[in-house]
């Protein structure tokens, strides 16, 4: 019997945006959050086939050159800071059919770069993202729901800051800043933390052990209720397409 060969997986390779590629992406989204001129756009990449874009990430400049000048003789597999993620969308109101959002992964840098759709936080608001997957902005405090309204008017991503120097916050439990993203919805913001994090961001808040175990659990249900809700919409949305497109095929038959 001859030896088992050694099965390796095939990654994609990473590969830097083009000048042509950046004047082709980049301006909407520099100019959506108003991201500094100093920002290193040419270090930005994705992977070709496996995504098509779908992720775009960052590296150091260091990075970047020695993968440009390795390329053809070292393969990469994993590396870069997860900036920028593609995401679909139920309807072209909410920005089309695939639009861009910020990865928590780049939150260092979008702190740096991104000057616009940033939003203040009060403790209490921490809490309230910390606790639900969507919380509604009437459940957010007046300052947030204003900010949301008069700043940050169309849907997409949002980073929310709570900084404990803020005079609204002098008598908080939390001491330490805190920044994360969340995307604004039609009337909600939906916080893109995992349980882990949530759970220490918790903690950090002074909340008991045994409440954080209660509300997240509270959380993972009603996640799953929305999960349940957002596969029976878009199962009813094809049952409509389809009974459209019936429909059109029977009238064209009769012309």
């Amino acid at each position: 019997r001859g030896h088992k060969r050694a099965r390796y997986h095939r990654e994609n390779p990473f590969i830097f945006f083009t000048d042509d590629d950046v004047k082709a992406f980049w301006p909407p989204i520099k100019d959506f959050f108003n991201i500094d001129e100093t920002f290193p756009v040419n270090q930005l990449m994705t992977r070709i086939q496996a995504d098509s874009g779908r992720n775009i990430y960052f590296v150091s400049e260091n990075l970047k050159n020695i993968v440009s000048l390795n390329d053809d003789h070292i393969k990469f597999i994993n590396m870069g800071i997860r900036l920028l993620v593609r995401t679909d969308l139920r309807s072209e109101k909410e920005g089309g059919k695939r639009t861009l959002r910020i990865s928590q992964e780049g939150i260092t840098i979008v702190q740096k770069y991104f000057h616009k759709r940033h939003i203040s936080l009060n403790e209490q608001d921490v809490l309230t993202l910390l606790a639900h997957a969507m919380p509604y902005f009437t459940e957010l405090s007046q300052n947030v729901q204003k900010q949301i309204e008069e700043d940050n008017k169309e849907f997409g991503s949002i980073i929310c800051n709570y900084d404990p120097n803020e005079s609204f916050n002098k008598n908080a439990n939390l001491h330490v800043p805190l920044n994360f993203i969340s995307w604004r919805g039609r009337s909600s913001l939906r916080p893109f933390l995992t349980h882990s994090s949530r759970k220490f961001y918790l903690a950090l808040c002074n909340v008991d052990h045994e409440k954080i175990n209660e509300m997240i659990e509270k959380l993972t249900i009603e996640e799953k209720s929305l999960e349940k809700q957002s596969v029976q919409i878009n199962k009813e949305k094809n049952i409509s397409k389809e009974k459209t497109e019936h429909e059109q095929q029977e009238i064209e038959e009769l012309v």
